[in-house]
């Protein structure tokens, strides 16, 4: 099975954010299990993005930098490249979530293809998910359900 990660957990992986302890516990579930964790090549710049915003922020320094890119290397994500198919799906995803660019719909387009689990922090995101009856977008930061 596999699981794609959102940019923002691989994020809270190598930056003391405040979801880190549950991406990182999750993390462990997964490797543990065995799944394959993905995720499309635009990860790899967002995750730049947000590193470079903590040097920003004073959160790390920037003489950190080269080793927090090579330990989010070391995460063992399997980066899936762009396809022709995988652009179609995402602008298909980006219609349907109601949303201009096609940032996330191009994880979603990633974990429809692979028929995994997404994964992210983004609570409206996966709101809007839920709303369309996605029961494979699961957000790390979403309150636990409560028992019926």
């Amino acid at each position: 099975m596999s699981v794609v990660l959102d940019s923002n957990l691989v994020a809270a992986l190598l930056l003391p954010l405040p979801h880190r302890p549950q991406v990182r516990a999750k993390r462990a579930e997964w490797v543990a299990a065995g799944e394959r964790l993905v995720a499309p090549t635009l990860m790899e710049y967002e995750v730049c993005s947000t590193l470079r915003k903590a040097v920003l922020a004073g959160w790390v320094e920037p003489q950190e930098l080269p080793e927090l890119v090579t330990q989010m290397r070391r995460l063992d994500i399997e980066i899936v490249p762009p396809t022709l198919a995988l652009h179609i799906a995402a602008l298909r995803w980006a219609e349907q979530l109601g949303r201009l660019r096609t940032y996330d719909a191009q994880y979603m387009a990633v974990a429809e293809g692979f028929g995994a689990d997404f994964w992210t922090a983004d609570v409206k995101l996966f709101n809007r998910a839920q709303q369309l009856g996605l029961s494979w977008v699961h957000c790390i930061a979403a309150p636990p359900e409560s028992p019926a």
